[in-house]
């Protein structure tokens, strides 16, 4: 049995790309939590317990509806990827995402009273970024992924640093209006 160097150095350079997309990930995740920790604190100074309240439970009807609109847009779109193709797969998982996503805050409207289109965008964007997510997962883009994950969380965190660091007085309505 001879020794391959060719294929010695692909094996090595494969491993070192897992590590690096191994650690990327893990480091995505670590300053997520830390970064989601930091957006609780800081938006609880800026809006106050009540404001936060609100907000928590719109992210959760919001949530509520992505969890049902990921059935098809999710998992099982990622299986079907290959077999259809990813376009064809996408634009039907973006249309069910859409059609879950109006139809469940029209019965989370129906339930309680909610900020009916500031919901529908919210479960549109939360199932979008899954999807979009998966997508670039499933095709072994982890750099891509992680850094749409980390993007989202360091804006969010970074306007509202902004906003306390200037001492701009906001409250949960003009957070969401």
């Amino acid at each position: 049995m001879g020794y391959n160097k060719s294929r010695f150095h692909s094996l090595c350079n494969q491993r070192m790309k897992d590590s690096r997309d191994l650690l990327s990930t893990l480091f995505t995740k670590s300053f997520g939590l830390i970064s989601s920790f930091g957006l609780v604190v800081i938006s609880t100074f800026l809006l106050g317990a009540e404001g936060r309240g609100f907000i928590s439970l719109t992210i959760t009807d919001a949530a509520l509806i992505a969890i049902f609109s990921n059935v098809i847009s999710g998992s099982s779109a990622m299986y079907y990827l290959n077999k259809f193709g990813e376009e064809k797969v996408f634009y039907s998982a973006l249309f069910w995402i859409i059609g879950i996503s109006f139809i469940g805050a029209c019965l989370l409207n129906f339930l309680h009273p909610t900020h009916f289109w500031l919901l529908l965008s919210l479960s549109i964007i939360l199932s979008t970024h899954s999807l979009i997510f998966n997508q670039l997962f499933a095709n072994q883009n982890f750099m891509k992924g992680n850094l749409l994950t980390l993007l989202v969380q360091v804006l969010f965190f970074l306007v509202l640093l902004v906003l306390w660091g200037m001492n701009y007085a906001i409250d949960w309505i003009t957070y969401f209006e």
